[in-house]
């Protein structure tokens, strides 16, 4: 799958490669840019730190300051209370009703907390009914609410914050005991406006900070509505120090502080190293050009008169040596190149000229050479071929002799038999009829051979289709007495007939070829007793013989170059018959000849192409 081409940096790769200078530049930006980024990176995380730490230090004093209040403030009230509960008037209006108005409601309504200012208190009997207090705006029952068994019947003090609508209000009840039982026989409560005491006791210190009063679980309570913590970078939380039952709310004082109001000194740095660094990153940029650009001028100019050079110019001007560095040494060195270069193309051209001479001499006398060359070449083909013809005409004649030996011989004891007949007297018409008749078929048979071995080696002159098994048999039937001379088997394995388009008995000298050396090797390695195994078929395109002998093999040395002319590993061979026999099977039938030692001796294939009429079609494959 082909990668995305991307246009926009298939641009800037091919600006990138363009020129040096490019890249230079490039590379100094770059570098620019990350040293720029690092140390604003490093100055922003070291500014974020230092500014953090100070807001931090500011937050924990002021937290500190806000916690004390605010302890100081609900630990005078709660003590004040638990001191008036505790007071005997009080303790005695419970039981005095005429009393009440004479001594205790001015009492309630007179009394100052502590706080410094007026405080909600109501005196309540046992039952949670209102006695006496100072509300102005009627005094509250607690008839049957939950936590009334335990202040009136366990003297247990309760606390309790009341959500209303001008704010939260913190509830105290403490059990007013009667003097001579000790038992509780009503209740004081007062209610404090906690919001406003939040709200008073968070107007002193820093108004940067936003102060909130929480419970244990993290609801305000010292206002009806609280921030948004999301917009708090830094926030700090103390837990108040208060006796039971206040003890109870787990209440906790948070200062915190608004992100971007103490983080505006840091973006005001922000914007003002961006501004920097554009600025000197401009001033690098101009800089590396400037820089870049005086650098590069010796390899433009060089890179120019190579392109000179690469047209074919070699009388371009030298290149301007200027200065000592690397580029001066380099355009020094390429005028250095340059005379060399013009001292060489004059030499070439010296040459060049000398070898077009020689060569026009060469082509005026190759044609006559080319003739010469040609006629040897014929005459080795013609003595190659009459050594062929010789050698299988000797071959011939020894397989003649063979083929005669057997009828010369019985010719002769025909004779020998009609002169002992003479001698014996018993020599009459019909003895002497006989003995002629056979000694005119015995000369017949031998007639007979000499045609055979003539019309065997009369060549063909056009390609025909013919069959192996056949040409194999007229082979064997040549050979087979000189074979049983020599003692040596020959079995025939034949696994399909097949008939192949080529030069019938060319192919069948190549046969006699490749039998007569299997003989001659079982004889010259005296091998009891001889054997030639032949096989005899076809696949589907190809028909093939193969010979296999006991005769030991052909050394592996050798074995690459027994198709080569004249080429023999026998004392009397003349190196022609396989040689020759190569040419037919290749040039003549188009097919191949391989030899392969085998196990006890050596294994000749002949492959040769199938007359079209014998080639399956693709359908019947």
């Amino acid at each position: 799958m082909a990668k995305k081409r991307i246009p926009g940096l298939e641009r800037f790769r091919d600006w990138l490669e363009a020129s040096i200078a490019n890249r230079l530049t490039f590379a100094a930006v770059a570098l620019t840019m990350s040293v720029v980024g690092v140390v604003g990176l490093v100055a922003f995380i070291i500014s974020y730190l230092q500014i953090e730490r100070s807001v931090r230090d500011e937050l924990a004093s002021e937290v500190e300051m806000f916690e004390k209040r605010l302890d100081a403030s609900l630990g005078i009230l709660q003590k004040d209370i638990a001191s008036l509960s505790a007071n005997t008037l009080v303790a005695t209006g419970l039981l005095d009703s005429q009393g009440r108005e004479t001594y205790l409601n001015p009492f309630l309504r007179d009394y100052r907390s502590s706080l410094g200012g007026p405080v909600t208190l109501s005196l309540h009997d046992f039952q949670g009914g209102a006695i006496a207090g100072n509300n102005p705006g009627g005094l509250p029952s607690f008839h049957k609410v939950p936590w009334l068994e335990g202040v009136v019947t366990q003297a247990i003090p309760h606390a309790e914050i009341i959500p209303r609508s001008d704010g939260n209000y913190l509830l105290l009840a403490y059990p007013v005991l009667y003097p001579s039982t000790g038992q509780a026989e009503g209740m004081l409560v007062t209610e404090l406006n906690l919001t406003r005491l939040f709200r008073e006791a968070s107007q002193q210190g820093n108004s940067r900070f936003t102060k909130h009063l929480l419970d244990r679980q993290g609801r305000h309570v010292g206002e009806l509505h609280g921030d948004d913590h999301a917009a708090m970078a830094f926030m700090v939380r103390k837990p108040l120090k208060l006796e039971p039952p206040l003890a109870e709310f787990g209440l906790q004082v948070e200062v915190s502080a608004l992100r971007g109001e103490m983080l505006a000194p840091l973006y005001w740095m922000i914007v003002i190293y961006l501004a920097v660094g554009g600025l000197t990153l401009f001033f690098v940029l101009w800089v590396t050009r400037q820089g870049v650009r005086r650098l590069t001028q010796s390899l433009v100019e060089l890179s120019e008169f190579t392109e000179g050079i690469a047209a074919g110019n070699l009388a371009v001007v030298k290149v301007p040596v200027v200065g000592r560095d690397e580029t001066a040494k380099l355009a020094q060195n390429f005028n250095i190149m340059i005379d060399g270069l013009n001292d060489s193309y004059q030499t070439l051209e010296h040459r060049i000229a000398e070898r077009t001479r020689e060569l026009k001499e060469l082509n005026d006398t190759l044609e006559k050479r080319v003739r010469e060359e040609a006629a040897k070449n014929r005459e080795k083909d013609l003595l190659l071929i009459q050594q062929s013809r010789l050698a299988a005409m000797g071959e011939m004649i020894g397989n003649i002799a063979h083929q005669w030996r057997q009828p010369l011989n019985t010719i002769g004891l025909l004779f020998a038999n009609i002169k002992d007949a003479y001698d014996f007297k018993e020599l009459t018409e019909a003895y002497l009829e006989e003995a002629t008749q056979n000694g005119m078929r015995l000369t017949q048979q031998m007639s007979t051979t000499i045609d055979d071995f003539r019309n065997f080696f009369r060549p063909h002159r056009e390609a025909a289709p013919f069959s192996l098994v056949k040409s194999m048999q007229r082979a064997l039937e040549l050979v087979e007495a000189s074979f049983k001379n020599n003692e040596v088997a020959i079995a025939l394995n034949v696994t399909g007939d097949a008939q192949v388009l080529g030069f019938a008995n060319e192919y069948s000298q190549v046969l006699l070829n490749i039998l007569g050396n299997a003989r001659d090797a079982i004889i010259e390695h005296q091998v009891k007793p001889g054997r030639v195994q032949i096989e005899v078929g076809h696949d589907e395109v190809n028909g093939y013989v193969v010979v296999c002998d006991n005769g030991g093999g052909i050394p592996e040395a050798v074995l690459d170059k027994i198709f080569d002319p004249y080429f023999t590993t026998r004392e009397k061979g003349t190196g022609i018959g396989l040689y020759m026999s190569k040419m037919i099977v290749e040039n003549n039938m188009h097919g191949r000849i391989e030899v392969r030692n085998s196990e006890n001796g050596a294994e000749f294939r002949i492959v040769t192409p199938l007359a079209p009429q014998n080639v399956p079609s693709s359908r019947q494959r």
